[in-house]
């Protein structure tokens, strides 16, 4: 058995996107160096099928899982805020755990082996404020800068955003951690201080780790910050290399992107892009078209 899981996690809404990231995964020759797993949060029985033959690990995620309250019309997307910080007690038996959002695809397995080796100091993870973060420069930094400070005033006040608020926001849509590593005791119980203080929503997991890694000095010794091409949000839009067919990072060395993450509401199939010429064009955002287009595979 593989010493690394892989785990994606979606409900039947976000399953399309689900396959194109676990298909991005398959596809790749070093698939054989990792187990591939999967965290059912309300699929149908079809998609299930799919899974079995297709995922070496397979598990359901429900609400009775949890001890917190929570309305009786809560989406079940919401179960991956309550189940990503305890992805290691569904899948025991692994040496690191690596997390992929359903919305993420890998372009380049680079950006799985620098995670695996980050994981060895005890986290791995990509901050959303960087070189490439295109807020930095067009005017919006206030207004990111006034969105963390509601995020941390939601969730534990003003002091609390007073003193975080500047921090870079670590992204748990891709992220990987040793069996070790102090962070999961960490950031579940922040994650049950923010619940305690009705801070249950989308983000809720997310801040819970910023505040693991930020208020704990040892936490933060044990965490790797990794490179924007291991984790490429839309705040952070990459060029097209039209000689070697691929997503890169638009500031030299145009390294290129490793996993692509269409986090946010939008989820587009193609992306229009400047390429290292400095022209414009339309190249695919979706691993189903890269995979069909650029890559020249049939379609699963």
């Amino acid at each position: 058995m593989s010493k690394t899981l892989l785990v994606v996690a979606a409900e039947t809404n976000y399953f399309p996107l689900a396959q194109e990231a676990l298909q991005s995964v398959l596809d790749k020759p070093e698939r054989s160096q990792i187990t591939l797993g999967f965290l059912d949060l309300g699929c149908t029985q079809p998609q299930r099928e799919w899974l079995q033959s297709h995922v070496d690990r397979l598990e359901t995620v429900t609400w009775d899982d949890f001890t917190v309250s929570y309305p009786d019309d809560t989406p079940n997307y919401l179960k991956i805020v309550l189940a990503r910080p305890c992805v290691h007690q569904y899948f025991p038996g692994f040496e690191v755990y690596l997390w992929l959002d359903a919305d993420a695809w890998v372009q380049n397995w680079e950006a799985i082996a620098l995670l695996q080796q980050g994981a060895q100091k005890g986290l791995a993870i990509v901050p959303e404020i960087h070189r490439h973060a295109s807020f930095l420069y067009d005017g919006r930094w206030p207004q990111f800068l006034g969105w963390m400070q509601r995020l941390y005033l939601d969730a534990g006040g003003e002091e609390l955003a007073r003193q975080f608020c500047s921090y870079p926001m670590l992204n748990v849509g891709v992220f990987a951690a040793h069996v070790t590593s102090p962070h999961w005791v960490a950031w579940q119980q922040q994650m049950e201080a923010l619940i305690v203080n009705a801070f249950f929503n989308i983000m809720t997991d997310q801040m819970a780790m910023n505040l693991a890694v930020y208020q704990n000095p040892e936490v933060f010794a044990h965490t790797e910050l990794l490179p924007a091409w291991c984790n490429t949000l839309p705040t952070a839009p990459a060029c097209w290399d039209e000689t070697q067919r691929q997503w890169v990072e638009r500031y030299l060395p145009h390294h290129p992107i490793g996993i692509l993450h269409l986090a946010g509401k939008e989820k587009p199939e193609y992306r229009n892009a400047t390429t290292l010429t400095g022209s414009s064009i339309t190249a695919p955002a979706r691993y189903r078209h890269y995979r069909t287009q650029v890559l020249g595979l049939a379609t699963p």
